[in-house]
């Protein structure tokens, strides 16, 4: 089993956006540095969050230098747009070209009927120019005006179900679904998605719920996390389970390196516990 985290391109590539990403990357001897920290605590992965239309090429380019030389796989978070898959496919060659093998998350595109469209349009590409990549489709929080029946895990599975493209799995985003648990429990009382949706997962988004919101550190949120991993490996998971911190959402004066390392040494834990190595 790997545990990954995800990382903005730019970061990786040297550049701090934030605040925060200044703080990291001075603490840790720059994005580099960060990487072997990573590594060191258990990491074996690095999704880039994300490559979307309008990221820049250099930036990718070098995002995977960096994850590549730290001797780190690679996983993207993509965008589903109305756009030739041509376009959606070029964007993730710099990864491709190291890594054939590359799974990319995307969320639902609006309603089902246009999500439909757009995954089998890349689904359909990807199987014929690349055909050891896949997709994986993500539950997203059902938030005031979203349809639940989409983005919730139940509705992605329909949506797979309705798809049946072998190259398309589930993304299973914890910290969405925690979050929904809590605020929509009549739809969704102390439950778990259904085995089906499980059995279709080939990626994980992992964050915790705090100040009623998502993208918090293990360290201080609230997630079952022990619930969900159980889950998910019973199910006979082997994906990567990736920690998707968003610092930007937290207090600038906490230290977010020391944080997401921290997130990955308990997750490294918990698979230990359960009977996976963490690695």
């Amino acid at each position: 089993m790997k545990i990954g985290v995800s990382l903005p391109p730019a970061f990786l590539a040297g550049k701090a956006m934030t605040e925060h990403q200044r703080k990291m990357m001075e603490s840790s001897g720059g994005a580099d540095g960060f990487l072997r920290r990573l590594k060191k605590a258990g990491v074996s992965s690095v999704e880039l969050r994300a490559i979307r239309p309008g990221t820049a090429p250099e930036e990718v380019r070098e995002a995977v230098r960096a994850a590549t030389e730290a001797g780190l796989s690679l996983t993207v978070h993509g965008a589903l747009k109305d756009e030739p898959a041509e376009l959606f496919w070029g964007r993730m060659e710099p990864v491709l070209d190291v890594q054939p093998a590359l799974t990319v998350t995307v969320h639902s595109a609006g309603d089902r009927e246009t999500t439909l469209m757009l995954l089998r349009r890349m689904a359909e590409y990807a199987a014929f120019r690349f055909p050891e990549a896949k997709l994986a489709l993500e539950n997203n929080r059902s938030k005031k005006g979203d349809n639940m029946d989409l983005v919730e895990c139940f509705g992605v599975m329909k949506t797979l179900s309705i798809l049946e493209c072998p190259n398309v799995g589930a993304c299973w985003d914890f910290g969405h679904y925690y979050w929904d648990r809590l605020t929509h429990p009549a739809q969704l009382p102390d439950e778990l998605p259904p085995e089906g949706f499980l059995r279709r997962a080939v990626h994980t988004h992992i964050h915790a719920v705090e100040n009623d919101t998502t993208h918090f550190p293990l360290t201080t949120g609230q997630l079952p996390l022990e619930e969900f991993v159980r889950a998910l490996s019973g199910a006979g998971y082997t994906g990567v389970y990736n920690l998707e911190p968003e610092p930007e959402r937290w207090d600038e004066e906490r230290d977010a390196a020391e944080e997401i390392i921290r997130s990955a040494e308990l997750l490294v834990e918990m698979l230990r516990k359960i009977g996976g190595d963490g690695q």
